[in-house]
């Protein structure tokens, strides 16, 4: 990635990005660069489903990243 950014001519630009990609698809041969919708829903009754309780007590954010915690969730 250091050799692309810093080539000055296109032909070594393209050479550099071209190791970069084939290097990306024997290491990481999938990635996904889009993002998830996600959308949750519940009646009133159901309670503490918004945040999550970390092992020591803690808040911690949810929904993260598609990732869900109900083990808190209770009725």
């Amino acid at each position: 990635m250091l050799a692309g950014m810093a080539a000055t001519s296109q032909t070594a630009r393209v050479n550099a990005w071209a190791s970069v990609n084939i290097r990306l698809a024997q290491d990481v041969p999938y990635l996904w660069t889009d993002r998830s919708v996600l959308g949750i829903a519940a009646k009133a009754y159901v309670k503490n489903w918004q945040t999550f309780q970390s092992p020591t007590g803690h808040a911690v954010l949810q929904p993260n990243q598609a990732v869900l915690f109900f083990t808190s969730t209770w009725r």
